[in-house]
């Protein structure tokens, strides 16, 4: 077990029927007024709006403000309502992970002459206004870290802006707010979480315990998902769901393993630039198997293991196999290609790389060129 410095500085409220009680968590905080970051409208978001503004009004909490984040989003698109966020004191995100990266970002600006800077990466955030979460999709973890994946247009870059003003000061988590979603945001989420497991995962070197709850949250993510495909109203699922993604990204999962590998979600950053609206969990879904074709012989021992207990297979390749069967069964893509890449997109994409990605399993830009082929091309 390596040393490790674990702080999780979130209020997190969970559970069914939540979602009312957001107005408290800023009342006590004595937040007045707040600018409301949300996600497009729709029926079931209405709802969810609702519910939040009649809370917030009853708890003496002033809309003054709302920014609706489109999918594709980038921070020149943020620069244009940075104004919005200098005239509150806090910020409310109603969305899923786009919507609360983006929440973060505005919650930072009246601190930060240009947002370019975010992306740009080269200080963390240490000044923002207080940010209150209320997911409506699970996966992203967003609600739970210092974290906030953003893409500048102008730099041609997509990458995770971070530091301690950037966790939300609160988190309110209602699986309720969920039921009923389309199956392939739930499965979107599943797999977005995976993949944060699996990168820290990969790092294990025999730290039984952290490896152990690694596993049985790939299993828990897997099983809910399962479910939720059958009965997408389901609230224990829905709830597994949301507390495995929580503890997949609040630190939880990795503390003791080192950190993770983060080489796909590298990949993934940089292909979304060339494709802003492909969800960020396609490309990590169809990125991992390539990877892991790449990888399984440097570790054998850890592979066959993870084959072993989370997908109770034997022989190392299985794993790989059932990850693929699993996003057939779920009706997600199965090639890069297959979410609308050219190979002119991953010639782009290499070049924005630098000479080496991964820690413990590095590949060189000569062996990426060769997994993004092999993903492009999906599994033969």
């Amino acid at each position: 077990m390596q040393r490790f410095f674990l702080h999780t500085p979130v209020r997190l409220v969970f559970g069914k029927g939540m979602v009312k009680r957001v107005g408290r968590q800023l009342e006590v905080d004595g937040v007045t007024s707040v600018l409301l970051v949300r996600g497009r409208a729709s029926a079931r978001q209405n709802t969810s709006l609702s519910t939040v503004e009649a809370s917030l009004a009853k708890h003496g909490v002033d809309v003054a403000d709302q920014v609706v984040v489109q999918p594709g989003f980038a921070v020149e698109d943020l620069m244009l309502e940075q104004g919005k966020a200098e005239r509150v004191q806090g910020i409310v995100a109603l969305g899923g992970g786009s919507v609360m990266d983006a929440a973060k970002a505005l919650a930072a600006s009246p601190y930060i002459s240009d947002l370019q800077e975010l992306v740009a990466g080269q200080q963390d955030v240490l000044e923002a206004l207080p940010m209150y979460a209320v997911p409506t999709l699970s996966g992203s973890g967003s609600e739970v870290n210092g974290h906030a994946v953003l893409l500048s247009r102008k730099l041609g870059r997509k990458t995770s802006a971070k530091g301690p003003a950037l966790y939300p000061r609160c988190s309110v988590v209602d699986p309720t707010l969920q039921a009923g979603i389309d199956f392939a945001l739930t499965a979107r989420g599943a797999l977005d979480a995976m993949s944060h497991v699996l990168e820290q995962y990969v790092m294990a070197q025999s730290q039984e315990t952290a490896m152990a709850l690694c596993e049985a949250l790939m299993v828990s993510l897997v099983q809910a998902a399962e479910a939720l495909r059958q009965d997408p109203d389901a609230y224990l699922p829905r709830a597994d769901l949301a507390w495995a993604s929580i503890l997949a990204q609040n630190g939880t999962a990795g503390a003791g393993l080192g950190g993770g590998e983060w080489t796909v979600h590298v990949l993934a950053h940089q292909l979304n630039v060339s494709t802003p609206t492909t969800a960020h969990a396609d490309l990590v879904a169809v990125l991992f198997p390539a990877w892991l074709e790449r990888v399984q012989d440097v570790e054998p021992e850890l592979f066959q293991r993870w084959t072993k207990k989370v997908w109770a297979m034997e022989d190392k390749a299985s794993g790989i196999a059932s990850w693929r069967e699993t996003l057939k069964r779920w009706e997600r893509p199965q090639s890069l290609n297959e979410v609308g890449l050219t190979r002119q997109d991953l010639e782009e994409t290499l070049a924005h790389l630098p000479e080496s990605v991964g820690r413990r399993f590095p590949l060189s830009r000569n062996e990426l060129s060769v997994l993004l082929e092999q993903a492009w091309q999906g599994p033969l």
